[in-house]
């Protein structure tokens, strides 16, 4: 069945009707099919069974590939994973086969989980370059914030300084200061966050079992711009409070 309005995707292999013999494999439930069985019937492993048919077992269920439609495919087998590693059986492989036929040759013998993950070698090296830029993007927005906010706060040294030396407290200051800078970068992240969150509409198209909104990365970058705006509007702020205010006054008095 269509999951989210997508077809589930699944690697299949052919095989003929010794493949499961000669691999070693072992039945969970059902078996084998038969030569008169060959492109009508299936087996199927463990996942796929639990994912469609779960709590019941999956023996003489039907499926079709690409659609909802005929041909349909019966499942008369399910078939376990091996245990141990599957790498040590090579030689084993390579002398059976040997035994058999002396001239056939037998090479680059390896585990189907190694084939799947060299195939997806070029997928993988595209999603690593993503990630970096995506990292980059968000350090550069995180210094530049911090920049700018800090610069805005810095600018008002003069005004922390006459504010403390007419009777206010640093304290009093540091948080005025902060809940000033911290509006307008609040304002920001929350206009940001929608924006991306509109434009993840596009990249749904590009993603398998990834939700393009994830609650939780959209909230942990919302925490992440909060939190360097806050350290921003603080810094400054605080470090502005340690001035003398009589120097700030004289610099004040000095510019009028």
């Amino acid at each position: 069945m269509p999951q989210n309005g997508r077809l589930p995707d699944a690697r299949m292999r052919y095989a003929g009707t010794h493949y499961g013999r000669a691999l070693g494999l072992r039945m969970q439930e059902g078996r084998w099919f038969t030569a008169a069985e060959v492109g009508q019937s299936a087996v199927i492993n463990q996942r796929m069974a639990r994912a469609f048919w779960p709590g019941q077992s999956a023996v003489g269920n039907r499926f079709s590939l690409g659609s909802a439609k005929p041909p349909w495919i019966t499942a008369v087998g399910v078939a376990v994973r091996t245990t141990g590693n599957p790498s040590a059986l090579a030689g084993a492989v390579r002398n059976r086969v040997q035994s058999v036929d002396k001239a056939q040759a037998v090479y680059d013998v390896q585990p189907m989980t190694a084939l799947i993950s060299r195939s997806l070698v070029p997928e993988r090296f595209f999603t690593l370059m993503v990630a970096v830029f995506a990292v980059v993007a968000l350090l550069m927005a995180a210094v530049g914030l911090y920049g700018v906010v800090a610069h805005s706060v810095t600018r008002r040294t003069q005004e922390v300084g006459i504010r403390i030396a007419m009777g206010a407290t640093p304290a009093s200051v540091v948080t005025l200061l902060v809940s000033q800078g911290m509006k307008p970068a609040l304002a920001g992240v929350a206009l940001g966050a929608a924006g991306a969150l509109a434009a993840t509409r596009g990249l749904a198209g590009f993603l398998f079992d990834v939700k393009p909104n994830d609650p939780a990365t959209f909230a942990a970058i919302c925490l992440l711009f909060a939190a360097v705006a806050l350290m921003a509007c603080w810094l400054p702020a605080r470090r502005a409070t340690r001035i003398s205010p009589q120097y700030c006054s004289l610099c004040a008095v000095g510019q009028t």
